[in-house]
């Protein structure tokens, strides 16, 4: 699986404030590695919605919002890594047949 530039942007993007996991994810995304780009995804999703659940203080309403916000980024990220997952099987499925029936 080949990543687009525009892809890339858009993870860079949704990671830009996560310091600790950005440039992990942009050297697997680098690589093509696909599972690795995955589980990163799942972790800091989830990491997300657990501090998104926590008790709001007041004056905080806007970190939690900006919070949220990012996590829609996030998700979005990861429904077009599935998409392109999707794409890649589908592409992988009719050069196969199409090798079968050149056979």
């Amino acid at each position: 699986m080949i990543f687009t530039d525009e892809y890339k942007k858009q993870c860079f993007q949704a990671f830009q404030y996560d310091h600790e996991r950005i440039s992990e994810l942009m050297e697997l995304l680098d690589i093509n590695h696909f599972s690795g780009v995955r589980g990163l995804m799942e972790d800091s999703i989830s990491d997300l919605k657990e501090e998104i659940i926590d008790y709001i203080e007041p004056g905080e309403e806007s970190m939690h919002n900006a919070k949220i916000d990012v996590l829609r980024q996030r998700e979005e990220c990861d429904a077009q890594l599935m998409m392109l997952l999707e794409q890649e099987m589908e592409e992988n499925d009719i050069r196969e047949r199409t090798r079968i029936q050149e056979s």
